[in-house]
């Protein structure tokens, strides 16, 4: 399939959905072997120390495809490996009096996090200011390797956040486990391949804008062009024709802050297309589109369909990336499309919670979309409101995969929500 596939590409024509369908299956039965003798060699399956696996575990596709119990079994011995190093190496669990009663040999299911104390940045209990004074409480300490500091919120979304961002620690590492999975569970069902020409038009400096790159390495694409700070819309259009980009990764919209300007004078989608729509879609020259940073908007999803162009998009943060993903790849009657996303689960896993009923939500309910670290050098989150909420759509999904697709994400910066629901915190 991958020959079938290049010579399409020297003939002048990417390959065909069918040609990336074929070529999916193929990884996905590949995969399911290579992650079967992964456990193999593992002593106690239910006890795998995630720190211990090799790099190729990461970038699996069958994760999504496993027995759900028998998934949910194994991430739960790895998580009891996470919470333990968690507690000893962590100065902010540490030092939290909430956690001195969590026991690691509590949990026995994933569902069992819902005992576990909430993490949250801002309001009472929040991080923010106590990391700002001494940020090494989100650096783990049994570690002497080199770690940076990468750097989230903080960019003007309100008065008490300008100017405040918390870091999450990464190893080099951390960073080839990201975007290990980021490429081949992400951008692969959503329809990229070796052969194309992509631009990025995430910055470089910021840990998703430095992830995608090396996720683009990994696939082995032809060529890599980043988009510089400097570079105006007409620059980038000009680059797109020049080396004949044929995908590009980019925000939907130009955020804007509350005066009005866009934020780091973004170029986004739909600039793009709005200046040159010539450029985009199946008969022209850019057929693929990463769009994220943000909920898709309707404009947008309208636009792809119109113009017959693969777009999906990926939910991910400075603190977990990749979290959950919608596709390109699958049959049509998939759930799984645009604002749809499959969870992913690992190396993070997250968990949408109803923290009234304290317990995990189901189909058709809302809840706090938290994140749990499972494998890091770094800075390991537990059950951290992020500030998003989320629908949980459905259990079920004609691509085959067998882990939940939620839907309807969008930021929810309340610290007094979080609050009433009676939740106890780190």
């Amino acid at each position: 399939m991958t020959m079938i596939m290049e010579q399409r590409e020297r003939q002048g024509s990417g390959p065909t959905l069918d040609d990336l369908n074929a070529a999916f299956k193929e990884r996905l039965l590949r995969d399911e072997e290579r992650l079967a003798a992964i456990f193999d060699s593992q002593p106690d399956l239910y006890g795998i120390d995630p720190q211990q696996l090799p790099a190729q575990t990461w970038e699996c596709v069958a994760w999504e495809y496993m027995n759900p119990k028998e998934r949910d079994r194994i991430l739960a011995g790895m998580f009891r490996h996470t919470l333990a190093r968690a507690k000893d190496a962590m100065p902010i669990y540490r030092m939290s009096e909430a956690y001195k009663s969590v026991d690691p040999r509590d949990i026995t299911t994933m569902a069992d996090l819902v005992n576990v104390p909430l993490l949250v940045k801002d309001g009472k209990h929040g991080f923010r200011e106590k990391v700002r004074r001494m940020p090494t409480l989100l650096r783990p300490d049994d570690m002497p390797i080199t770690m940076s500091p990468y750097l989230s919120g903080g960019t003007g979304i309100d008065e008490q956040t300008v100017g405040k961002s918390t870091p999450t620690w990464i190893s080099e590492r951390d960073l080839d486990t990201e975007s290990r999975a980021l490429a081949f569970r992400c951008f692969v069902p959503g329809g990229f391949h070796s052969q194309m020409r992509f631009m990025n038009f995430y910055n470089l400096a910021h840990k998703g804008g430095e992830e995608i790159r090396r996720a683009m390495n990994h696939l082995g694409v032809e060529t890599f062009v980043p988009r510089r700070p400097e570079d105006s819309m007409e620059s980038c259009l000009h680059y797109m024709e020049t080396f004949g980009v044929n995908a590009i990764a980019a925000v939907p919209q130009s955020p804007r802050d509350r005066k009005g300007a866009p934020k780091g004078g973004a170029v986004s989608f739909e600039d793009m297309y709005m200046a040159r729509a010539s450029l985009f879609g199946g008969d022209a020259q850019v057929t693929n589109a990463f769009v994220t940073g943000f909920a898709l908007p309707e404009s947008v999803i309208r636009l792809a369909e119109r113009n017959d162009l693969r777009l999906f998009t990926t939910w991910g943060a400075s603190e977990a990336i990749p979290g959950c993903t919608s596709t390109v790849l699958g049959p049509p009657t998939r759930v799984c499309k645009h604002n749809n996303q499959h969870l992913l689960h690992f190396p993070h896993f997250l968990s949408v919670v109803d923290t009234h009923r304290n317990r995990f939500c189901k189909p058709g309910e809302e809840g706090l979309l938290l994140v749990t670290t499972i494998a890091r050098d770094g800075t390991l989150f537990i059950n951290y409101a992020i500030g998003d909420k989320a629908t949980v759509i459905s259990n079920e999904c004609d691509c085959g995969r067998t882990t939940p697709v939620i839907g309807n994400i969008r930021r929810e910066d309340n610290p007094t929500e979080l609050s009433e629901g009676g939740c106890r915190f780190a």
